[in-house]
């Protein structure tokens, strides 16, 4: 059931009112109470909250129906309709200072009076709503982490939010119908130009984004506090522009964080940097005297120092296996430092891509053939030339495919296949060995990483620079790697490169 409106009466003549609580219950409405004096209209409107009460004005007591409406219209958000024979301009004047909603002269009749309660009651609900709305926004500006102001269109400001007081350290009944440049002064940083007025000029066009952070404000402090903005015109209805809002963010702790960053980064940059020449200065010592023990050993071995028991023989192999298996890893390390420190070079010249991909098929030969290992390849003579640093692309090729040996099953396959297009190579290298698992991809292509689970482990040279090289080289080519495996199942790894030299690899995205 549909509650039914309350209007409360206020009438010293008992009659008169009895008659009014008729009509109004005639019209539908219910009466919850009637006064007779101002100060009972005061304690019932309290007590019942109609809502709205029609209010005489000349009342029993020491209050009018003027006062009691004042006292109404402050403490109680109820809207009042003066029902009265007086209509002169002092009582007309003392009761419009009362916002009423409604004047209404007796004797009225009854179309008369319904027609002011509707209207009365529609007006109120309609101030309700904006008062609704206005304090969602003043809420709404108030939470805001931004600050922002807004101005009419002859760019005097007509609000200024809590946290855009805070900023400019000022406040907001200081700043309400100033002109904004006089109180908003934003400069260029690099020239130290005030710059608001062109800024506003650049609102009446479109919306105003600064990407430059080069803005700043100067405070009521005489300190410089750098700034990021937005602004746009405001318009109406019509789309006529009525005025510009500006939202801006006092960024001196992203400033102040972005130089730390930039000074970490440099310091790290600084410490790699001596740390990759350290390491080639000193694998390259190292790598002398690793070739000088292994060339000793080749020489003893081809017995130009005498002849050799089987046990010494066996030795001696032992020491040269090993010092090539020391050599190999510390020239790895040698070009990964050489990479880290930015001095590897690339020496470019154009071969033919099916002599490099079988040149290295033979060099591995001899381990797959030990391992049982079947190497098939799928490449044309047809597959053309690249222009790329021969030794690099064939050092790729290399340990791909030595991985996929090493990493296989005895009587396993290796698969290599090449194919050129759209000004890239792209080559394949699929076994059919352990696989690695798939939370694990990640790691292969890091320095020294390590897989946790074993299977991949039992295999010697695991966990060392191989495919960190690959990847690099790969890189250093302005091409891309990826590998796709499975625990179990095998592995492929593909990469691209371009067929024609890039100089410049500023703007390459690596996609690993």
């Amino acid at each position: 059931m549909v509650e039914k409106t309350k209007i409360m009466v206020v009438e010293d003549e008992r009659i008169t009112a009895m008659e009014i609580v008729d009509r109004l219950e005639d019209f539908g409405y219910s009466v919850p109470a009637t006064a007779t004096s101002g100060e009972d209209a005061v304690k019932k409107a309290e007590e019942f909250t109609p809502d709205l009460i029609l209010m005489d004005i000349m009342l029993e007591g020491n209050m009018d129906g003027i006062q009691a409406a004042e006292q109404i219209r402050k403490h109680l958000d109820i809207p009042v309709v003066y029902l009265t024979a007086y209509a002169d301009e002092g009582t007309f004047g003392r009761a419009k200072i009362t916002q009423p909603f409604g004047y209404i002269l007796k004797p009225f009749d009854e179309r008369e009076l319904k027609l002011n309660i509707e209207i009365g009651l529609y007006r109120h609900k309609m101030e309700c709503l904006v008062k609704e709305k206005e304090q969602w926004l003043t809420e709404t500006l108030g939470s805001m982490w931004e600050g922002l102001i807004a101005t009419d269109e002859a760019g005097n400001v007509k609000l200024i939010n809590p946290y855009a007081e805070i900023i400019t350290g000022l406040d907001q009944q200081d700043v309400l119908g100033k002109p904004l440049e006089t109180v908003f002064r934003v400069i260029n940083e690099d020239t130290g130009e005030v710059v608001i007025d062109s800024i506003i000029n650049q609102m009446q066009e479109d919306v105003f984004y600064d990407l430059t952070n080069k803005y700043a404000l100067t405070s009521t402090s005489d300190t410089n506090i750098p700034l990021e903005m937005v602004g746009a015109p405001i318009k109406d209805a019509n789309n006529k522009i009525v005025g510009n809002v500006i939202v801006f963010d006092d960024i001196t702790d992203r400033r102040q964080m972005e130089a730390e960053l930039i000074r970490t980064k440099t310091e790290a940059e600084t410490s790699n940097r001596i740390k990759s020449e350290f390491l080639v200065n000193f694998t390259d010592e190292i790598r002398t005297q690793l070739n000088t023990i292994v060339g000793y050993s080749d020489v003893v071995l081809n017995e130009n120092t005498g002849t050799l028991n089987e046990v010494q023989e066996d030795r001696i192999v032992n020491i040269s296996e090993k010092g090539k298996y020391l050599l190999e890893l510390v020239n790895n390390v040698f070009d990964m430092a050489k990479v880290e420190a930015g001095t590897m070079e690339l020496h470019y010249e154009e071969f033919s891509v099916f002599s490099a991909i079988h040149d290295v098929k033979d060099r591995l030969y001899s381990l797959a053939s030990s391992k049982g290992v079947t190497l098939d390849l799928d490449v044309g003579q047809e597959i053309g030339t690249i222009n790329a640093d021969r030794a690099k692309f064939n050092q790729i090729l290399y340990n791909l495919m030595d991985n996929a040996i090493k990493y296989n099953n005895e009587g396993g396959l290796v698969t290599i296949t090449a194919k050129s297009e759209g000004g890239l190579l792209r080559i394949c290298v699929t076994d059919t060995g352990v696989g690695i698992a798939k939370d694990e991809l990640k790691k292969v292509f890091q320095p020294f990483a390590q897989l946790s689970h074993g299977t991949v482990q039992q295999y010697e040279g695991f966990g060392g620079l191989d495919l960190a090289l690959v990847n690099e080289y790969v890189q250093l080519h302005g091409g891309n790697i990826r590998v796709e495996s499975e625990l179990g199942s095998g592995s492929r790894f593909s990469f691209e490169i371009p067929v024609e030299r890039i100089d410049d690899l500023n703007d390459q995205i690596w996609d690993i």
